[in-house]
């Protein structure tokens, strides 16, 4: 299993990049590289991972390392099977469009809130004496 997904780039666990998730441990870690078949070792039917770093950790650094190891202890029933594509939307896990279709319409656009940003100016409410035109050089014509 994992023979090309690799641990630390893929998005192979949920929807996150382990490398992004823990820039910390990504940047400690002696072979960034690694793929899931080198560090994921099966023994006596449990998975010990087998991920290396290149220092001891601090004692604030513990809680991410404890989450980290957590977070893949989570992951070892992955199922043994030949690296692929896996469609998320539907338990068979093959793409269709009506699935894609459906994600998309029920997602939420995003909307730049640019009138909280740039307020509109409107000359025509400057105080100008009566018949002047605020010109751009600040005078008055």
């Amino acid at each position: 299993m994992g023979d090309r997904v690799r641990l630390w780039h893929d998005r192979w666990c949920g929807d996150m990049v382990l490398k992004e998730v823990f820039p910390t441990l990504f940047s400690c870690a002696t072979h960034k590289d690694a793929v899931l078949s080198e560090v994921m070792v099966r023994q006596h039917g449990r998975v010990i991972w087998n991920v290396n770093f290149g220092r001891n950790f601090n004692d604030w650094e513990m809680d991410t390392v404890t989450t980290f190891l957590n977070m893949l202890e989570s992951k070892s029933s992955i199922r043994e099977v030949a690296d692929g594509s896996w469609w998320q939307l539907r338990r068979n896990g093959c793409f269709d469009v009506r699935s894609w279709y459906a994600a998309i319409r029920a997602a939420t656009p995003t909307v730049f809130p640019w009138r909280s940003i740039w307020r509109p100016k409107d000359l025509a409410s400057q105080s100008t004496p009566k018949g002047s035109i605020l010109c751009l050089d600040g005078g008055l014509e």
